[in-house]
């Protein structure tokens, strides 16, 4: 009887660390969604706050991920485009990435790209 019990309980721990391995990148691809909106949000003020510079841009952004475990990979804004009331806007675009937490399958190197999360987000810009 006890080695039934423990037979049990060790197939539960065992789908517990599976489900974990499994939903820890959507779990981490929602939250660095989040905080690539809030990214957004910041580049945009300090784009406007730099007189429209890119690099100071880019380099207050780097220095606001630092110690977060988030990577900045890309972060690029487009030429003027001319809206239909005469206005100008940018697009501006980041693409930010962190690795997810796991128990056991990240340590497979097959898995290794499962837990690298990336995530793209865009805005439009006044001028």
């Amino acid at each position: 009887m006890t080695g039934f019990l423990l037979k049990i309980l060790l197939g539960i721990t065992g789908m517990a660390i599976l489900g974990f391995d499994l939903f820890s990148p959507l779990i981490a691809r929602a939250a660095l969604d989040n905080d690539g909106q809030n990214l957004l949000r910041e580049s945009r003020n300090a784009y406007k706050a730099t007189a429209q510079n890119e690099q100071a841009t880019r380099h207050k952004l780097e220095q606001s991920l630092e110690g977060t475990g988030i990577r900045l990979v890309d972060f690029t804004i487009s030429a003027p485009s001319f809206e239909a009331q005469g206005q100008t806007s940018r697009t501006i675009r980041l693409t930010i990435e962190r690795e997810a937490k796991g128990i056991l399958l990240n340590r497979i190197s097959a898995f290794s790209n499962y837990y690298e999360v990336q995530v793209v987000v865009e805005t439009k810009s006044d001028k």
